[in-house]
């Protein structure tokens, strides 16, 4: 429901939930690794890769390789990627309030914190004070 809202909201941008979505991220961390955005909105590292590629492409952020590290790869937006996002932000915010409005208003804010408190339960929650550098491996033993 929330990915057909958004695709309606912003089908004129031109640009996925996913890109957004990282688009946000590289903003609110200039820096970030390719492997931690991919973490830090749950996407895997094919898929941040074709979603990196799109906005490389697009000309909305720059990546920059590490010159000590040639696998560790910084990404940082452009200004015509902080134009895109301020485009896309009144249409996002429609899409969040569509999205909730069958929630009375009074349950919406304890909805969202009870979604906060489920992400942070399974580590899915970023520190913005400890911006990612790394992606968390998890070992899961039976």
């Amino acid at each position: 429901v929330a990915m057909a809202l958004f695709l309606e909201e912003c089908e004129r941008f031109n640009i996925t939930p996913s890109q957004y979505q990282a688009l946000s991220g590289i903003y609110t961390y200039p820096g970030i690794a390719q492997s931690a955005l991919g973490r830090l909105i749950g996407q895997d590292r094919s898929t941040i890769g074709l979603v990196v590629k799109l906005l490389l492409d697009r000309g909305l952020i720059r990546m920059t390789t590490n010159s000590n590290d040639r696998r560790s790869i910084s990404l940082t937006i452009e200004d015509a990627g902080k134009q895109m996002l301020r485009k896309v932000a009144p249409a996002a915010q429609r899409m969040q309030e569509r999205l909730l409005a069958p929630l009375p208003k009074a349950n919406r804010a304890p909805f969202m914190a009870m979604l906060t408190t489920l992400l942070d339960g399974h580590g899915a929650l970023i520190d913005p004070a400890h911006p990612p550098s790394k992606v968390r491996r998890e070992t899961h033993t039976e």
